[in-house]
């Protein structure tokens, strides 16, 4: 067996190993057992459930099929019945397509195609894919937003304090930090190139570090799927160090068709993110500082029949009103509190999300959800409040 064959079976197991992990931590994401986080299809058009036995055995074909994938036997079946499960569970729920599912399900799929002779142009197909998610997620931070507050709010959990109000200026600290993004996008960009990749395969590593440190249980103890995440990049970039057969990247995309997709979906279709025509998702914008912030509002006594998401971040908002409080709960800490992972950020469903909730809801005019969205480069932030007698189209 061929250097290369080794990297691709190893790189396949890493995959897979990691993709168990994540499932289990997140397990009522897949198994729906005592889960109050509203289930989303992908689309309104096709709106169905499986129910919990259904979800439970499509979700146990998927760990079933990864642990073949994970010991390399029948691998070509495994990733048959992985993909077909994991496509009946998104169309189902769309919050289970986090961007790890999309990152490592296409992995999984372009790592199933190797054979003797194609090892070059499935590696480079393999490097193509997350060089291309590190440059977008560097393209996407290049904004306001996250100069001002997330990465500020990254650089908190080690007693740093740069974090400075919407309605503030800049500091000469804020503009610096346009370093980290240009960064990000110098490591994918390494990546590409033989002669540089060890150096952006040593920044790629510093910087998942600081990740993990940061929203790590010694930093903000924030969305802790992303570590295992994290950790299962390291070890992909850790692969390509020391690699003795060159992976010439140019010959490898043109020798495999397969790899021409993956740089449209990967490396062309993420502009579209831009003019609101490609998902958040898939275009590598997390930690952008340019998502948007839902929150479900609600009459605080009338509404006790509503589900528990009120121990999940919710607050109490002050009225002028005295007959009554209002509630505000932010629909990703209630996610993140559930199931463990953030919601799937995109507008379409947020207003779905709403009508869900609106449903149980007892006084529709005092209820209902407020979009604050904010603009991609400069991150100014528009509010927009839906009402459950707007969303539900009929008179309380």
């Amino acid at each position: 067996m061929s250097l290369q064959s080794q990297t691709i079976k190893r790189i396949s197991k890493l995959m897979a190993f990691f993709f168990i992990i994540e499932i289990l931590l997140c397990w009522k994401l897949w198994f729906p057992i005592d889960r109050e986080f509203p289930m989303m299809s992908a689309f309104s058009w096709l709106d169905f459930s499986i129910g919990i036995p259904g979800d439970g055995i499509l979700s146990l074909a998927i760990l079933i099929s990864l642990l073949f994938i994970l010991i390399d036997k029948y691998k070509s079946l495994a990733i048959v019945i992985m993909v077909s499960c994991l496509l009946v569970t998104i169309l189902e729920d769309i919050t289970r397509f986090q961007p790890w599912v999309y990152m490592q399900g296409a992995l999984l799929i372009l790592l199933s195609f190797n054979k003797k002779g194609r090892e070059n142009a499935i590696l480079s197909g393999a490097l193509l894919i997350v060089a291309l998610i590190y440059m977008w997620s560097g393209i996407q931070k290049l904004n306001l937003g996250f100069l001002r507050d997330t990465f500020p709010w990254l650089l908190s959990t080690f007693e740093f304090n740069f974090q400075i109000e919407p309605d503030q200026p800049l500091t000469s600290f804020n503009y610096l930090f346009a370093l980290v993004p240009l960064l990000e996008f110098s490591i994918g960009l390494f990546l590409l190139i033989p002669k540089t990749r060890k150096i952006g395969i040593i920044i790629g590593l510093l910087m998942h570090l600081f990740i993990m440190l940061s929203l790590g249980p010694t930093g903000h103890n924030w969305n802790l799927i992303v570590l295992p995440w994290n950790l299962c990049l390291m070890l992909f970039l850790i692969q390509f160090y020391s690699q003795k057969e060159p992976i010439k990247i140019t010959e490898g995309i043109k020798s495999f068709k397969l790899n021409y997709i993956i740089l449209i979906l990967f490396g062309i279709m993420p502009a579209l993110n831009f003019i609101g025509y490609w998902d958040n998702t898939l275009s590598g914008s997390m930690y952008s500082g340019t998502h948007s912030d839902v929150a479900f509002y609600f009459d605080s006594d009338s509404e006790t029949d509503l589900p528990k998401f009120r121990k999940a971040g919710t607050t109490v908002v002050e009225n002028d009103d005295s007959d009554y409080s209002t509630s505000k709960t932010w629909l990703t800490y209630w996610s993140v509190y559930d199931i463990k992972v953030p919601p799937y950020p995109a507008h379409r469903y947020y207003k779905r999300f709403g009508e869900k909730l609106c449903e149980v809801s007892k006084n529709h005019l005092k209820t209902g959800i407020e979009i604050t969205t904010r603009a991609k480069f400069n991150g100014t932030p528009s509010v927009t409040k839906c009402s459950c007698l707007e969303l539900l189209g009929h008179d309380d």
